[in-house]
């Protein structure tokens, strides 16, 4: 798809927890996480480590108001402050990894907050690993990778990092050292195996969840008939389906139902 520079839009970059026991300060509630690692998105788009560090040290931005907001939210139905505690930007490092760069940075939990102990409870048993990165796109260059055109976003402005439960970019180096680490400590791979693959099934139904609750809010219903709609094409999903929602062929059951609700108000206006 062709990229589009539109500064107004919003985009998200997915990050993890980094993949050692370190990582985890259990005394202090606090979380390492590799908030940028330059992977190629499905789009052939890429964020450079360094417009993302940049970014996040830059005074008048980001740094001022270092929120950790829970899925994007910024106000709650109940009243109830949205947060789940602050980003410490003097954590923040660029670290060569390879043949790349990526940046680090701590998350320091506010258990004090309901929303706060109850996330530090879910990512410090890695329960959740995943936060999410919204930005907007300032710079990019065009880089030729072999027949893809690569567009490499080289300035942002970095607008919040918010706990999610699924990242959506496809961050191949940390599931594999992921599974390597939790291999190590499983006496049967089979049952580990197992275990891995119901992650991946629950992780995607709540993808699935945070999406359609994106549409609503989006599209702010207040059509009883088109919420009916969209919410019984939700219900064709099959609930024990392993498939991944986010294929592009369209070849997935989820994916196909998905389209059927967007279709399904889009003809309705």
């Amino acid at each position: 798809m062709p990229f589009d520079l539109n500064q107004q839009k919003l985009k998200h970059l997915h990050a993890f927890i980094r993949e050692d026991e370190k990582a985890i300060d259990l005394d202090n509630k606090r979380i390492t996480f590799v908030v940028s690692s330059e992977v190629i998105d499905r789009h052939d788009e890429v964020v450079e480590s360094r417009a993302v560090y940049e970014a996040i040290r830059r005074k008048g931005e980001f740094a001022d108001n270092p929120i950790c907001l829970a899925c994007h939210l910024h106000r709650l139905e109940n009243g109830m402050p949205p947060a789940v505690g602050s980003w410490d930007v003097s954590t923040a490092r660029l670290v060569n990894v390879g043949d790349h760069e990526q940046v680090e940075m701590t998350l320091q939990f506010d258990t004090e907050l309901q929303l706060g102990a109850e996330h530090w409870i879910a990512y410090k048993n890695r329960t959740m690993r995943a936060v999410s990165i919204g930005f907007r796109v300032l710079e990019y260059r065009l880089d030729k990778s072999g027949e893809k055109t690569l567009y490499v976003i080289t300035k942002l402005e970095l607008l919040e990092i918010s706990c999610v439960a699924v990242g959506a970019n496809p961050e191949a180096l940390a599931r594999l050292k992921g599974f390597e680490w939790a291999a190590r400590k499983s006496p049967d791979i089979q049952d580990f195996v197992k275990h891995y693959l119901d992650q991946e099934v629950r992780s995607l139904r709540d993808w699935l969840d945070e999406k359609f609750q994106t549409l609503e809010d989006l599209l702010y219903f207040h059509n009883q008939k088109q919420s009916a709609d969209l919410f019984s094409a939700a219900e064709e999903l099959s609930p024990g389906t392993s498939s991944d929602p986010r294929k592009a062929d369209g070849s997935s059951g989820d994916f196909a139902a998905l389209k059927k609700a967007i279709e399904s108000l889009l003809k309705k206006g």
